[in-house]
């Protein structure tokens, strides 16, 4: 495992959370929502429902199992 990778890639998701949770809130549709990685980050308490909508079954089919 490239563990540089791995520290880039939680600090770069903390970093937009920072920026975007507040602004998101209500009903939320996530276009492209791939397999739910950003989804995770992102929900928060203000969040009246969330959607995910994915066009590739097979990242929909990942994101369901997961």
């Amino acid at each position: 495992m490239n563990w540089n990778y791995l520290v880039m890639h939680i600090t770069e998701k903390g970093y937009y959370r920072k920026k975007l949770t507040p602004f998101i809130s209500g009903d939320v549709l996530e276009a492209g929502a791939g397999i739910g990685e950003t989804t995770r980050h992102l929900f928060n308490e203000n969040v009246t429902s969330w959607t995910c909508l994915e066009p590739d079954a097979a990242l929909a089919a990942k994101f369901r199992k997961s």
